[in-house]
């Protein structure tokens, strides 16, 4: 009985001890409750996220609830029977637990941590009103999702798009989160090394050690950096460069890929950009829709008002902010009167639009101030002496800055242009000014608003008065020309005349452009009070006379006539020692101005075009001792310039006889000039032989032409040509020897040589002979830029190349050839003595990849072009004239054949009977040859 009663005893503690956990339990839960409401109220800020243990915890008391809910009912139910051991053991240890989960639900390092990738928001970005940005986020999309891509530069002048391309691109990764972990965003603009170490650092949310020395803080950047895979950075508005390793950017093989935004294509390529993508202005057509995406009430606009939103949108020069810019300005206005004054403002040479001022110029100017190189932002501001929208011509701006003194001295003209072609670079590369290509020259060109910016800051320093293409027809007062001027454009307007009294007070005054004026008459005081003055352009002007205060410009560096068809007088030159250029082309002027023998310091005189020239320029050139540039209309002999060791372009005819000729040759300084005609007359010219005509049918636009005329060659001659040589022309010269190389020894070094023209010479039999089939024929660089073979009139020749020329492929760039009246000619790709057996020539494929034209004519015997197939996939022209034993052209059929616009297109003399002898040949293909011929109008 008493074994029983301590029983029941037992069972009735456990009640107990039940009860006691769960009101220990009750507790539990409320604290869980308690902490999942703080959770909601944490998780709403950004960049916070509740730790793992807290979430865990909570999981682990939702699962004891349902446990002890169990356990309270087994308990219920065996409480008149016989106590369970097991049971009690399971009290015994939940109880255990519910204590061990009230310790752990303290949680002393909080509920939440910081989780820096929380806080990747989507950017608020202005909607794709354009498929040229659309376009330009598909190109990025795809580059980022290349593998060998891990360096992406996007550059483009400021305002035009940059930032919003890569904003839209930015929220496309966040919502796809297919390539990439984590995108990260930094703003570079203007910073150190450390600075940006802790930018970076902080947009992944790591945390860097505050540690002075970089190379150590690099180091453990990118020892976070290469732990986080599939990170992609965007750094934007970048400046300057920076080496990665030198900051802790581990890029290769890391799989952290950057993409960079700047308005220098230079720091695109210096921070070795696989791809990299210029932002161009928007097309009219998207600029439209921008302008009317943008603008709240377009749809209430009248008709009325259409074109000149229109116009103010064209002003904007396809600029998004600037486009933007208006778009609110011009938000809710509905008068005419309102928008026909912004469009004014607009073309008015400063924009007078405030909203444009205070935030299109400021994002502008900064590219011009980022420049940090006063030579390079003096070449800039030149650019504003030409009209707006002009495409200023490379050459004529780099000239302009040699004479002003902007470009480094140097002996070398060559090398002047190349720094200035390097200047221009630069500041394309900054999109400051534009690439443009036009008349086959290559030239820049300003965009509007950057023209307005640029003319902003001459209102100041430095100051310039710039009015080209206004249609002014006159010139402002005197009293509106400032003391400090330095520089004065009024080019291409409808000035006529500048009044007698007019003088204006200019001492700083370096430039002044009055060219393409209807200008007939300066006023003698104009000049007076300009004593610094540099550069005056007075070119295509009626005028009639230079004032004599001219001679007083002793400063004067540069005085620009061309194209003043009336001027036949010019002031006493006596007094500019200083002048480096003169150009008196297409003038009437015919005597030699007082003073012109003593201008030494002359670098380039233009005299070309003058009718009638009496000057005496054998006793004057020998004076110019430093010219660079020379250019005549006349030929002149070649000692009148022996002395002239700084010439290096020569536009005129420079005569010699031979033994003149082997002495100009050895003069070693002489070698330098990049641009020359040389005419080299034989023993055999009469003294009343006239060479000019001949002359003028010699050049084929080459820069640098050799042309002799009228010798003799027995091989003894030693005739050496200048190895920069381009044109080659040989005319009425008798060869007792057979060959050209035999002829000319010195061949071999016209590397550059591109055309040769042999006209009415006898004797000569072959252009080439090949030395033995064991060795090469000649370097292989000899004709590497040969293009044309121009023959004509040669009775004795009787075949052109050598079969080992065509097989060595040794005529990679030929262009054309052209045969006429060579009556002994029988083949012109010919078999050698001792080059081969005439099976194995027969059977050859040779090729002669860009040749584009064959001209044959009056050849009686010619009978083959070659005996094998000759391969040419560029031709696209055959004129066969009197050429009858000519049967068979042994063209690849694949060349005729072929429908691509680059195949044959023009065949001219091909008879009827051709084609009849074309069957034995080709007999299976013939018909469809004539048909594709026929079809495309080629017969």
């Amino acid at each position: 009985m008493a074994v029983l009663s301590n029983l029941i005893t037992k069972s009735f503690n456990l009640e107990d001890k039940m009860q006691i956990i769960e009101r220990k339990f009750d507790i539990l839960i409320a604290r869980a409750s308690d902490i999942s409401t703080e959770l909601e109220i944490e998780e709403q800020q950004l960049g916070k996220k509740r730790r793992r243990e807290v979430d865990q915890w909570l999981r682990y008391v939702k699962v004891k609830k349902f446990e002890i809910v169990s356990l309270g009912e087994e308990v219920k139910t065996t409480r008149l029977l016989l106590p369970n051991m097991q049971l009690r053991n399971r009290i015994g240890r939940i109880f255990d637990e519910i204590e061990e989960l009230e310790q752990q639900g303290r949680f002393p390092k909080g509920l939440v941590l910081n989780d820096v990738r929380n806080t990747r928001l989507p950017l608020l970005t202005p909607k794709l009103m354009d498929h040229m940005l659309e376009g330009n986020i598909k190109t990025v999309m795809k580059w980022l999702q290349d593998d060998k891509v891990c360096r992406i530069g996007i550059y483009g002048m400021g305002g035009v798009g940059k930032t919003t391309l890569i904003m839209h691109i930015h929220n496309r990764l966040l919502e796809g989160k297919i390539f990439f972990r984590d995108v990260c965003w930094v703003t570079i603009t203007q910073s150190s090394t450390n600075e940006l170490q802790n930018k970076i650092a902080k947009a992944v949310g790591l945390d860097l050690p505050n540690d002075e020395n970089w190379r150590r803080r690099a180091a453990a950047l990118s020892n976070m950096l290469s732990r986080i895979r599939k990170t992609l950075l965007i750094l934007d508005d970048m400046w300057n460069h920076f080496p990665l390793d030198e900051v802790g950017v581990p890029v290769a093989g890391s799989g952290c890929k950057i993409v960079i935004t700047t308005r220098s294509l230079d720091v695109c390529r210096r921070m070795e950009c696989q791809k990299i993508l210029k932002i161009e202005p928007l097309s009219e057509r998207d600029a439209w829709k921008l302008f009317s995406g943008n603008l709240g009430n377009y749809q209430d606009l009248p008709d009325r008002l259409i074109e000149v939103a229109k116009s103010i949108v064209k002003e904007c020069g396809g600029l998004p902010l600037a486009i933007r810019t208006m778009a609110r300005s011009m938000n809710g206005v509905l008068y005419v009167s309102e928008w026909k004054n912004a469009l004014q403002e607009l073309k008015r040479p400063i924009r007078g639009q405030d909203d444009m001022k205070n935030e299109v110029f400021p994002i502008l100017q900064f590219s011009y101030s980022r420049l940090n190189d006063f030579k390079l932002q003096k070449c800039f501001l030149n650019c504003l002496l030409y009209p707006e929208d002009t495409k200023i011509h490379r050459d004529e701006l780099i000239n302009l800055w040699i004479v002003e003194g902007l470009l480094e001295e140097t002996e070398s003209r060559e090398e002047q242009f190349h720094e200035g072609h390097t200047i221009l670079n630069k500041l394309e590369n900054s999109c400051l000014l534009e690439a443009k290509n036009y008349n086959e020259k290559t030239g820049v060109k300003m965009h509007d608003l950057i023209r307005d910016m640029a003319i902003n800051i001459t209102k100041v320093s430095p100051r310039f008065m710039v009015n080209p293409g206004a249609e002014l027809i006159e010139l402002p007062h005197e009293k509106l020309w400032p003391e400090d001027l330095e520089k004065v454009s009024f080019f291409h307007n409808r000035i006529i005349e500048i009044p007698q009294e007019m003088s204006p007070r200019c001492p700083n005054l370096s430039t002044l452009f009055l060219q393409y004026n209807p200008l007939e008459r300066i006023s003698d005081p104009f000049f007076k009070q300009m004593k610094a003055l540099k550069i005056l352009n007075v070119s295509h002007t009626n005028i009639k006379k230079l004032p004599d205060s001219v001679s007083d410009l002793e400063n004067l560096s540069a005085l620009i006539l061309q194209g003043c068809w009336n001027l036949s007088c010019v002031p006493s030159l006596t007094r500019l020692h200083k002048l480096r250029e003169l150009d008196m082309r297409h003038t009437r002027i015919k005597e030699a101005p007082e003073g012109f023998d003593v201008l030494s310091n002359l670098r380039c005189l233009d005299l070309s075009e003058i009718k009638d020239l009496r000057m005496p320029l054998c006793k004057i050139l020998p004076k110019f001792s430093r010219l660079q540039k020379l250019r005549l209309s006349l030929a002149i002999m070649g000692k009148d310039i022996t002395n002239l060791r700084y010439l290096e372009r020569l536009e005129c005819w420079l005569v010699f006889n031979m033994n003149e000729w082997k002495k100009f040759i050895e003069i070693r300084h002489h070698w330098k000039i990049n641009c020359y005609k040389f005419f080299l007359r034989g023993t055999r010219w009469g003294c009343n032989d006239r060479y000019d005509q001949l002359l003028n049918n010699f050049c084929n636009g080459s820069k640098r032409v050799l042309l002799v005329s009228k010798s003799i060659f027995d091989g003894r001659n030693d005739l050496k040509f200048p190895k920069n040589i381009q044109f080659l022309g040989i005319n009425q010269c008798d060869f007792q020897v057979k060959g050209l190389i035999d002829a000319f020894p010195y061949f071999h070094n016209a590397t550059e040589l591109k055309v040769c023209e042999i006209n009415k010479c006898e004797g000569i039999e072959y252009i080439w002979s090949p030395p033995p089939a064991s060795s090469v024929i000649t370097p292989p660089f000899t004709f590497s830029h040969f293009k044309k073979i121009h023959i004509r009139s040669c009775s004795n020749i009787k075949k052109l190349f050598p079969l080992a020329l065509i097989q060595q492929k040794l005529l990679p760039n030929l262009l054309e050839i052209e045969l006429v009246n060579c009556p002994h000619m029988t083949e012109i790709i010919a078999l050698n003595e001792g080059q081969g057996s005439t099976r194995d020539y027969e059977d050859a494929l040779l090729t002669l990849p860009h040749l584009k034209s064959i001209t044959l004519i009056n050849m009686p015997n010619l009978e083959s072009i070659c005996r094998g197939l000759l391969q040419c996939n560029s031709l696209v022209k055959v004129n066969k004239e009197n050429c009858p034993m000519l049967n068979m052209i042994p063209i690849s059929l694949p060349v005729i054949c072929d429908s691509s616009e680059g195949t044959l297109r023009q065949v001219a003399g091909l008879s009827m009977q051709w084609w009849a002898s074309l069957d034995k040949d080709y007999p299976k293909v013939v018909t469809e040859i004539r048909r594709l011929l026929n079809k495309r109008k080629l017969l």
